[in-house]
């Protein structure tokens, strides 16, 4: 069984066709977190679906925090981490966890690309105090992934991220201090540390709808910052 997490912060609309999909996958069982309080009629056939589980949060909590609750939830062999903005193919969960198994590995994701086919650069370098700012002049993603292949990686974005869920419980979850950004860097820097690997596969591919709010927002923008800042201090060079 295959345990998928997904945070809503109003964006039921997008989830309700990403639970459309999912539940396709007769493999997969689905935590859904309201984060806000928002109209749930969107969803009104999921409501009493065994396979969907809807936890609503009394107040806001950060993507970790969230990811870790749901997880506590879960007796899945398999926990994945999904945003509502991905656009996913449910069997392709499957051959993923293949992936996993022939390579006796225990996280993995798809490339991640745009509508219009190009990489969102999903899989980074871990980063030093000076990554933002070389990101600013250069826009060239840090790998390359040219051929249809099984790559390690230093780091996959939180957008999708599939777990065999002992290496999860193992590391502890998400580190809770994080409430949004960095708490990828982060448990991937953690994992590494166990010696397990972590994997990006350009053999499928999701689409991400995304945009980073930092980037549009000072209020989101000044927690990126804070996330950083207490990244480096975790991990200093």
């Amino acid at each position: 069984m295959i345990t998928v997490s997904i945070v809503s912060h109003k964006q039921l609309m997008m989830i309700k066709n990403l639970l459309d999909e999912l539940i396709n996958n007769t493999e997969v069982r689905i935590i859904l977190t309201i984060n806000v309080s928002e109209d749930e009629n969107i969803i009104r056939k999921y409501t009493n679906n065994k396979r969907v589980l809807i936890v609503r949060n009394t107040q806001i909590k950060g993507f970790g925090e969230n990811h870790n609750y749901a997880f506590s939830l879960s007796d899945s062999k398999y926990f994945l981490i999904l945003n509502p903005d991905v656009q996913i193919e449910a069997n392709m969960i499957n051959e993923l966890i293949k992936i996993l198994v022939s390579t006796n590995t225990k996280l993995i994701s798809p490339i991640s690309v745009t509508n219009n086919g190009s990489h969102n650069d999903n899989a980074r370098m871990f980063p030093s105090i000076l990554t933002p700012f070389k990101r600013i002049f250069k826009k060239k993603s840090e790998y390359s992934f040219s051929e249809k292949k099984v790559y390690d990686v230093d780091w996959i974005s939180g957008m999708f991220m599939l777990f065999e869920s002992s290496l999860f419980r193992n590391i502890g979850g998400f580190d809770e201090q994080f409430f949004l950004y960095y708490e990828d860097v982060d448990i991937c820097k953690r994992v590494h540390s166990t010696n397990e690997r972590i994997l990006l596969t350009s053999q499928f591919e999701v689409k991400h709808h995304g945009a980073r709010e930092s980037s549009k927002s000072i209020k989101y923008l000044l927690i990126h910052i804070l996330s950083m800042i207490k990244y480096h201090l975790k991990h200093p060079i």
